[in-house]
């Protein structure tokens, strides 16, 4: 199993080997591993997917609402400050195609729902990445959604789209409140 080390930590195989991260974010991910199971989610194997990641957490529930298997993935990765509004979206794509080579077997169309929160963990978030997730990046996929998040370290603000697409309306309330129980 390729996970990771972090010194002193109860939860040493969730992330990735080799990686020198800042204390602060060290911190971040104890604290975040920690709530996780008490949401449901259990650290997902990092050595089978292709994604760059701090750590993977993964929830497969019924849901009543969503008449569905819902495979609900968490990414969690450390940005730079340098990072751009076309980088975001790319690497929000490449978590999102991650989520759907390891959700369940079931076909979306007969019952299977996924859902992918890309996390991106950065000490301090630049005005234009604050204003570009705020004002919504909203990709449309088919009984699957992508919500990307932004972390501040600093400030333990959350950046994510206010705006609520008609075709989602029914989902982002709620997924606005899992990030923030999740991430806050």
């Amino acid at each position: 199993m390729d996970m990771a080390y972090l010194p002193g930590s109860s939860t040493e195989s969730q992330f990735r080997r080799g990686l020198c991260l800042p204390p602060r974010t060290q911190h971040y991910l104890r604290r975040v591993s920690a709530r996780m199971p008490d949401y449901g989610f259990a650290p997902h194997d990092l050595s089978s997917g292709s994604i760059q990641a701090l750590a993977v957490f993964r929830r497969v529930e019924w849901s009543w609402s969503k008449l569905s298997l819902v495979d609900t993935f968490c990414i969690l990765m450390h940005a730079p400050a340098t990072m751009t509004p076309a980088q975001i979206e790319a690497i929000s794509a490449q978590t999102f195609t991650y989520g759907l080579r390891h959700k369940t077997a079931l076909p979306r169309i007969l019952g299977s729902f996924v859902i992918v929160y890309p996390v991106l963990i950065m000490d301090c978030v630049p005005d234009d990445l604050r204003e570009f997730m705020q004002r919504g990046y909203l990709p449309k996929h088919y009984i699957a959604f992508e919500f990307p998040v932004i972390v501040e370290l600093i400030t333990r603000r959350l950046y994510h789209t206010t705006a609520t697409p008609l075709w989602g309306s029914a989902f982002y309330c709620g997924f606005r409140q899992e990030v923030g129980e999740l991430l806050g």
